[in-house]
């Protein structure tokens, strides 16, 4: 009986090992095998990852952005503006294109999870939470560990004057920065084109704003081209098209040199005062 017990211990024993193994074994790098077809862009070259961990790649190669056919066991992709990278099924990273701001600098990384490209930026994120990142910090981007951008604008908004008109200059879409801008003001500019993205960027804002109850117009820049479903839109939602800006060159040329667009022709010096005295009498 005692010999029986033993055994059926030393039996319980093995199986809560093998138990122990199996839940604690670390979970191995995604193989080559297990890649997911994808197809990304950058500016003007197209890249696809294939279901066997080889990548293949068409369109401008000015800078080398499409020298993947030596690629191998890749298990995800990201195309940057003239760039393309590699997550690797090891955990390493693979780029090539062009190094301008230093974003293909990612020889170095290991237990990378996860991939993403930008214009200029090449971002990983490790297995075990970290963030690592190369290229262009100009224009505002932020700092791994630096502080999110809702609470920078909320701080900078508390400096408003209320005695005086403000402008908030929100980036485009509806991410939380723009949110942040937007909440609590008086009025809100949308500036759109007559274009398939202008007009999907626009339905979705317009559903921001009327969540948030903040009365809105629309201003439709390079207004001849595209189509008119953008006016179609605008008038089966009743909103009101506050200005037009059509595509002309001088324009371009005026604004390429940074001067503002009242000074390349005064009819539209005209406009914006009597825009800004419309709005006005909105916020009355």
């Amino acid at each position: 009986m005692i010999k029986k017990m033993k055994n059926t211990i030393a039996a319980y024993a093995v199986m809560f090992f093998l138990l122990i193994v199996f839940l604690y074994k670390p979970i191995p790098h995604a193989s080559a095998k297990s890649a997911i077809p994808k197809v990304v862009s950058g500016i003007r070259h197209t890249v696809g990852l294939k279901s066997d961990g080889m990548v293949v790649a068409k369109g401008l190669n000015q800078h080398g952005q499409c020298n993947v056919s030596s690629w191998r066991d890749i298990v995800q992709i990201a195309a940057g503006g003239y760039f393309t990278v590699g997550l690797k099924s090891d955990g390493t990273v693979v780029a090539t294109g062009s190094n301008l701001f230093g974003q293909l600098n990612i020889s170095s990384w290991t237990n990378i999870i996860q991939v993403a490209a930008s214009k200029y930026n090449t971002v990983g994120l490790k297995s075990d939470g970290s963030v690592m990142a190369v290229g262009s910090n100009r224009f505002g981007r932020l700092n791994i560990g630096e502080i999110m951008s809702p609470p920078l604008i909320r701080a900078v908004k508390g400096y408003i004057n209320p005695s005086r008109d403000v402008i908030i200059d929100a980036p485009p879409g509806t991410s939380c920065p723009v949110i942040e801008a937007v909440k609590e003001t008086d009025f809100c500019i949308l500036v759109s084109e007559p274009t398939p993205f202008g007009l999907n960027d626009l339905i979705l804002a317009v559903q921001v704003l009327k969540k948030l109850r903040i009365p809105f117009g629309v201003i439709i820049n390079r207004s001849d081209i595209g189509d008119n479903k953008l006016d179609d839109y605008c008038k089966r939602e009743s909103i009101e098209i506050l200005m037009r800006i059509p595509f002309k060159k001088e324009i371009a040329v005026a604004y390429s040199k940074g001067i503002p667009l009242v000074d390349t022709n005064p009819v539209f010096k005209e406009r914006l005062n009597k825009l800004y005295e419309d709005i006005k009498k909105c916020r009355i």
